[in-house]
């Protein structure tokens, strides 16, 4: 058998054990954005626009408003009001104004260096947040 003569005894035994479905069950296609599952290329487009909408706008957790009221130095206040309102020096925030510059990340130098990339997403950052004991927090 194939699958024997690729893995080792354990292994081999492993994939072949797993069960099977046998039952015949006709495939269809789906499209349950519109209320007739049919595929349209403008229910496409609109999902589209709504998802890059929703990434350049996304917003930090804290409303703006809020931020004022928290008892934490004006310096922080001052970070955190700019965060929220994407004012943050980031590549994307450069380019966006017109400002040609490389906009990888500058820690993991992979994916655009965005506000919510910088301080939440990059895989650096989250080890960092974790080394201090907020990594459950920041998630």
């Amino acid at each position: 058998m194939l699958v024997s003569s690729l893995l080792i005894h354990q292994e081999a035994f492993d994939v072949l054990s797993i069960p099977l479905f046998n039952h015949a069950l006709i495939d269809t296609r789906i499209w349950k954005v519109t209320p007739d599952a049919n595929h349209k290329a403008k229910s496409a487009y609109c999902i589209c626009v709504d998802l890059l909408h929703l990434s350049i706008n996304a917003q930090v957790v804290v409303p703006y408003q809020n931020i004022w009221s928290l008892k934490i130095p004006s310096r922080v206040h001052s970070f955190l009001w700019r965060l929220s309102q994407q004012c943050l020096l980031t590549c994307q925030n450069l380019t966006t104004r017109g400002i040609p510059c490389d906009d990888s990340c500058v820690i993991c130098e992979s994916l655009t260096e965005s506000h919510m990339h910088l301080f939440f997403a990059c895989a650096k950052t989250k080890e960092c947040w974790e080394s201090i004991g907020l990594g459950t927090m920041i998630r």
